[in-house]
């Protein structure tokens, strides 16, 4: 009798090993997408205000590993212009304005399709820091959008809100560098 059952397992295994090869093959495809991307500020910590406006790009590689599940990486290059004021505050020493930032997000994540236009998805890794008036934190984005089909290519627009996590040094001069604000990114791109 336990050999029947390990016999049984073992099939079983084998089934669904060879049916799941099978399917992932035929399924998975890769798609690379190049994007232009606009930004605002959702929110800034302390009361500090922003004119921002940021303007870029993003280049994304998808993989999926079923036909309506994919995981992603990202990477991309955002210009901030525009003026953030900091107020003063305890562990700041007097109020700051920040006339421009840089970031480049790297970023990893899962994408799940709703049907075959809508998805959801979710990003985690870094924003980078570039010039002296931010800081590098770890980042967190959730997003939706549609794919759009145009022939044998495709189009995707989408929305994402890029949370920089706020970090556990001290206060820094600005909440560029302690963290803890986040911006809406819209996003257009072709899909090769």
């Amino acid at each position: 009798m336990a050999k029947a059952l390990i016999k049984t397992i073992i099939a079983s295994v084998v089934i669904c090993c060879s049916v799941g090869i099978k399917l992932f093959a035929q399924k998975a495809q890769i798609d690379y997408s190049l994007g232009a991307v606009i930004s605002k500020p959702a929110y800034f910590p302390n009361g500090a205000k922003s004119t921002i406006t940021g303007f870029g790009f993003d280049i994304t590689r998808e993989k999926f590993i079923v036909p309506n599940f994919s995981w992603t990486v990202s990477t991309g290059f955002d210009y901030f212009r525009g003026n953030i004021t900091h107020r003063t505050r305890p562990g700041m020493e007097k109020d700051s304005s920040i006339r421009h930032f840089i970031g480049i997000p790297v970023m990893g994540g899962l994408k799940l399709y709703i049907d075959k236009m809508f998805y959801v998805s979710g990003d985690a890794g870094l924003l980078i820091r570039v010039n002296n008036n931010s800081k590098t934190h770890l980042a967190v984005t959730p997003s939706a959008g549609i794919m759009l089909r145009t022939g044998k290519s495709k189009i995707d627009l989408g929305i994402k809100l890029i949370n920089a996590l706020k970090g556990f040094s001290q206060a820094k001069n600005n909440s560029l560098q302690n963290g803890g604000y986040g911006f809406w990114s819209c996003r257009a791109a072709w899909v090769f």
